[in-house]
This record gives C-alpha cells, structure tokens and sequence, in this order.
C-alpha cells in the first residue's frame, strides 16, 4: 500500500496521472476503509491507555479533556490560594 501511494503520489505531482477515475475512487473507499477499521481497533484497544473500552466508555476523549481542564482549573485556583495567603516572596 505504501509503494502504490508513493506511485499515485508522484504521478499528481508529476501531472502525468495514469489512475483513472474509476480506479480512483475504489483505491479511495479500500483507503477509507482501513481507516475505519484503524480507528475501530484503536477505539476497541483505548482501555489499554487508561480510558476505558469504546463500549464502555465511548466519550473517553472528552472526558480526558474535561479532567485536564479541572486539573488545570485546580492549579491555578492552588496557585492564587498560596498568593493570597502571602506565602509567595512579595518584590
């Protein structure tokens, strides 16, 4: 699949394309298939990052974000409390 990318991708750059249409547009639905497939692995396998199965968990990116935010929310609330309480060095 590689080397059939890299012929089809220096033939547009070249301009001298010899993939019909036709050919094109069935290398595009194989391509986006197996990029479905990835994705489905991946989704299936995220427990093994920590964020639970795609099943169960099928919002584990959001989510990861949302905790990072109130992590970061967190600090800096942390942060402005030691401000205010004057425990950081004053100029």
């Amino acid at each position: 699949m590689r080397d059939v990318m890299k012929d089809v991708a220096g033939q547009l750059m070249s301009g001298n394309v010899t993939l019909s249409d036709k050919s094109f547009q069935e290398m595009k639905e194989e391509y986006l298939a197996i990029a479905v497939a990835v994705v489905d692995i991946l989704d299936g396998a995220s427990y093994l990052f920590g964020y639970g199965t795609g099943e169960g968990n099928p919002k584990w990116k959001a989510m990861k974000d949302v905790d990072e935010l109130a992590d970061a929310v967190k600090r800096q609330e942390d942060m402005s409390g030691i401000a205010e309480s004057g425990a950081v060095n004053k100029i």
